[in-house]
């Protein structure tokens, strides 16, 4: 009409054309994800505020909530990167980098003490959902000693790994091996064994059974793997999904 053009979208189709947008690299993906929830999110706090707070609408206030928020979310998916203060300044910034690729090494490493090398993996495919957990267990030369696979019971991926600990563990020190290395692949898991943060409270019983153990071994050290290193007790708790019988 009267030679002006015009684009008419739904709120859905705006979305899914955002969403869509060709992306330069994981962090220009991100920003151009996340900023339009991150922009109908503050839109609809600024209207509760003025609706429902007796607060006066502030365009200024909801365009600088939106970009903390963006930066916030980039921070933490990125927190290497020194992230401008300036909304226009992070936007050239996400368009702009250059995503370097590293490759490290990573095997399996023979221990010169007398320790029993213990891997564990919990699988849940749901998540929350059944369990498949599985675990090996080698000595110093990397001999195999044991290893099993079985569904030990229901809930989230953290619950996995910490009942896949709670067996496997119960079951070096029946064979009597009190001196243990156990590593896992989850990073929080290995911190809550080492009771660092605080866990989840409906894991504090998992995590007070394992503990028990713990004080039952001679010498015992609990480290991060990467999942490459892992990959047997992985693949035992992958299998573990694909039959019944433990």
């Amino acid at each position: 009409m009267t030679g002006i053009e015009y684009a008419c979208y739904s709120l859905q189709q705006l979305l899914q054309h955002w969403w869509s947008a060709k992306t330069n690299n994981a962090a220009h993906k991100i920003l151009l994800q996340a900023t339009p929830i991150f922009i109908c999110w503050n839109l609809w706090k600024n209207r509760c505020a003025c609706k429902y707070g007796g607060k006066t609408t502030n365009i200024s206030r909801v365009k600088y909530a939106i970009y903390k928020d963006s930066h916030k979310r980039l921070s933490i998916a990125f927190p290497h990167i020194n992230w401008p203060a300036k909304w226009t300044d992070l936007i050239q910034k996400c368009e702009s980098c250059v995503q370097d690729t590293k490759v490290s090494l990573v095997a399996w490493n023979k221990h010169s003490y007398q320790l029993i090398k213990v891997n564990i993996n919990g699988s849940a495919l749901a998540n929350p959902g059944s369990h498949g957990d599985g675990g090996i267990l080698r000595d110093k030369n990397g001999q195999l000693l044991m290893a099993f696979a079985a569904t030990l019971c229901e809930g989230t991926n953290n619950k996995a790994e910490i009942e896949a600990a709670i067996f496997c563990l119960s079951w070096t020190l029946e064979l009597g091996y009190s001196n243990i290395l156990l590593d896992l692949d989850s990073p929080l898991v290995v911190e809550w064994i080492n009771q660092q943060p605080t866990p989840q409270w409906n894991l504090i019983i998992q995590l007070g059974r394992l503990q028990n153990l713990i004080r039952q071994t001679q010498n015992f050290k609990c480290t991060h793997v990467y999942r490459e290193k892992n990959w047997v007790a992985d693949a035992l708790s992958k299998h573990n999904h694909q039959t019944t019988n433990p």
